[in-house]
Formats: C-alpha cells, structure tokens, sequence
C-alpha cells in the first residue's frame, strides 16, 4: 500500500442512528475511504489559548486511528440518499453494512466511481442515475 494516494477530502457526518452521528472528515484514498471524527473543535470557546489546546487535543485523538475505515475493495454499491432538505448524502454500500455520510455525493461519488473503476477494475452498474451497483 505504499502507493496509496489521497484523492478527496469532505467535511461531513457519518449518521448512525439519532445519537450515533460523528461529526469529522471523510478522506477518500486510493485504497480506502477513512473517517475521522472531531472530538474537539477550535476556536468554538476559549479564546487563543482554548483553540492551541482543543487543536493539540485533537491531534491526539486522531493519532489513536480514524472513526471508521472502508477498504475499496469491499464496496458493492453506491447510492444518493435524500432526507428532507439535504440532497447531498451518500451511502456507501458494503457486504457488512452501509456508511451513510450527511454530505459527500456531489464531490465525493465522482472520485469513488473512478479509483473503483480504474485502480480497482471493478464493474459499475448504473441502477438509476442515483444509485450504481459495484461488480
């Protein structure tokens, strides 16, 4: 994996259920999706000093690995999902479950469709213009 390329970044929540959504940052690699969760956050109260701390804080928490991690190679499906005003989740499909991301379709389905297709040769089927099957 000594290869493995950043390709897409998106501030995004990862929803599980009412008191399971993670805020944080879903980071698309060429092998992987990962998401790291914000446990603390800058600048939100404290001044100066409040912000150093949270940022080191955080730092921290993100050395202990990432929230959730989805190799590519498990993805079979890839999916627009609609709630009320927000037209803009996505859910990636896998055979143990599915990661539903809060935001992420416009900027990060396009990326996902291309590393499957071109690094992993992995067949996408187009269901509807929303949704696309992974062979």
């Amino acid at each position: 994996m000594s290869d493995e390329a950043q390709l897409a970044t998106k501030q995004t929540a990862l929803v599980a259920g009412v008191a399971g959504t993670k805020m944080g940052t879903a980071i698309v690699t060429s092998e992987r999706i990962l998401f790291v969760d914000t446990k603390f956050m800058g600048g939100v109260a404290g001044g100066v000093l409040g912000t150093v701390l949270a940022e080191a804080l955080q730092q921290r928490h993100e050395q202990g690995g990432p929230y959730a991690e989805v190799p590519l190679a498990s993805i079979t499906g890839l999916r627009r999902e609609k709630k009320l005003l927000n037209k803009d989740r996505i859910a990636v499909v896998t055979a143990d479950g599915e990661y539903l991301f809060n935001d992420g379709w416009k900027e990060l389905s396009p990326v996902l469709k291309e590393a499957l297709a071109t690094r992993h040769q992995r067949q996408l089927v187009e269901q509807s213009p929303d949704s696309w099957h992974v062979r």
